[in-house]
């Protein structure tokens, strides 16, 4: 599949590129899942380039699509939001490669067809076996789909890849890598509906997972200060959602993919932020945390520095007009270096901001404080002069 044959396919799905989808000040909650994407994959959409990965959505459920290999196997990828959240840490496949080695522990449903054939790991094993374990028929028949169909599920996404192509055979399409013609939006939806299917059967089984006593404890931090900041909690999501004149923001609880985490510091939960400018930058702006790379482009000229010691030292910075940008951020340095001793990941680019600090924020003050460091960042950028308190 070339370049203009995934055009063509972007414009058949009415789907946006994953960077201008990002920059356009769009829906905020797309903004939010593709940042989130990125967070837990490092450096892979970066890798395939942005102009392959697209942002979309599909009845009501977003999703996003990316086209890796130019030559031998051409993919793509799709991946499917999970919403609301698992909130288990949860891995849920076929691979069986992966088992044991990530810091979760395995779950085993006491079917060895099953067993056989699924990795199941989670941080809280107990629970993901309350979700999963077989009752019914159609608990089997949601079991044999996810294993036929070779999908990976985490707490937050649906994935599977296909190839990029397909043949056909006595009138019928089947897949093919090397095939004649580009996969069809028809296709792709196809596919996407299968998934959406694991999903919805995934969100009616939650009820039999019990809510442990502290993550009662943590729902009831997080409405007291949704309530008292005139923003909207959603308990099933697990999330804090609200608009200001200068940006919509969200914060939930956001995990990672635990069944390959190795590290002996893994903390499979973590909170994320993120805000959708109401009105975009419009300076091709990008900040992220300072690393070896970006020492490299400071070394060699393409890092704007901005004059502030600590944040020229916390961040990389680039942008379409160095004046422009140095005027925009230095009202926001001190925030940004605050927010930088706290966060794991933090992005800003002229559509908005995206933080991921690795641990839940449990209580209402942590609550309170990570919301703050938020806010005083959008404050200090002066996107809209803010007026208005929040509103739902």
């Amino acid at each position: 599949m070339n370049d203009a044959q995934w055009a063509s396919l972007a414009r058949e799905l009415g789907v946006q590129a994953y960077e201008s989808s990002l920059l356009s000040g769009g829906d905020d909650r797309h903004r939010s899942f593709a940042m989130r994407l990125r967070a837990r994959r490092g450096p892979a959409i970066g890798n395939i380039g942005t102009s392959h990965v697209l942002l979309g959505s599909w009845n009501g459920t977003r999703y996003l699509l990316t086209h890796q290999g130019r030559e031998g196997t051409p993919q793509i990828g799709v991946t499917v939001e999970l919403e609301p959240s698992l909130g288990l840490c949860a891995f849920i496949g076929t691979p069986a490669w992966v088992r044991g080695l990530g810091k979760t522990k395995l779950v085993h449903l006491g079917d060895p067809s099953l067993d056989s054939e699924l990795c199941l790991e989670a941080a809280e094993p107990d629970r993901l076996g309350e979700l999963l374990r077989p009752q019914s028929e159609a608990d089997l028949t949601l079991l044999r789909g996810i294993i036929s169909e070779r999908f990976i599920v985490t707490d937050t996404t649906i994935v599977d890849t296909m190839s990029a192509a397909v043949a056909v055979e006595g009138g019928v399409p089947f897949l093919d890598d090397r095939a004649p013609r580009p996969v069809t939006a028809s296709e792709i939806t196809m596919k996407l509906e299968r998934m959406m299917w694991v999903g919805r059967e995934l969100a009616l089984r939650r009820s039999r997972v019990r809510v442990t006593a502290e993550a009662q404890q943590t729902r009831e931090a997080w409405t007291e200060v949704a309530r008292a900041r005139a923003l909207t909690f959603h308990p099933d999501a697990m999330t804090i959602r609200g608009e200001s004149a200068a940006a919509r923001v969200s914060m939930g609880i956001e995990t990672r993919l635990a069944a390959l985490a190795v590290e002996e510091s893994f903390a499979p939960f973590s909170t994320y932020l993120s805000a959708s400018f109401t009105k975009p930058v419009g300076l091709n702006l990008r900040v992220e945390k300072a690393g070896v790379f970006n020492r490299l482009a400071e070394v060699f000229g393409t890092d704007i520095v901005v004059g502030d010691n600590a944040f020229d030292r916390a961040f990389s910075v680039s942008g379409s007009n160095e004046a422009n940008v140095r005027e925009r951020l230095r009202p926001a340095a001190s925030a940004l270096v605050e927010a930088h001793a706290h966060a794991a990941e933090l992005t800003l680019d002229d559509g908005g901001i995206f933080m991921l600090i690795p641990e839940v924020a449990k209580t209402p003050g942590q609550v309170s404080s990570a919301l703050d460091l938020l806010t005083a960042i959008v404050d200090g950028l002066r996107i809209i002069p803010v007026q208005s308190p929040y509103r739902s």
